[in-house]
C-alpha cells in the first residue's frame, strides 16, 4: 500500500542543462489499495517485479 508516489523529469525537449525537482503527489487514503507481485530482481537499491496481472514494476530506493 503507498501513500504518495514521485516522479523526477530528467530531460525535457533535449535541454539536459536544466534541472527539474522531484514532484511528490500523494494518494488520498479512499483511492489507496494494495498490490501483489512477485520479485524477480532485487539489490541494495533496485526491486523488479510482476504483478498479478503481468504488469512490471521497478522500484528505486531513496
Amino acid at each position: 500500500t503507498f501513500d504518495s508516489f514521485s516522479m523526477h523529469a530528467t530531460k525535457l525537449f533535449s535541454m539536459e542543462s536544466w534541472s527539474f525537482p522531484e514532484l511528490k503527489i500523494p494518494v488520498l487514503e479512499f483511492l489507496r489499495n494494495e498490490a501483489e507481485w512477485t520479485t524477480s530482481y532485487l539489490d541494495e537499491e533496485i526491486r523488479v517485479g510482476r504483478g498479478a496481472t503481468g504488469n512490471l514494476f521497478v522500484f528505486r530506493r531513496e
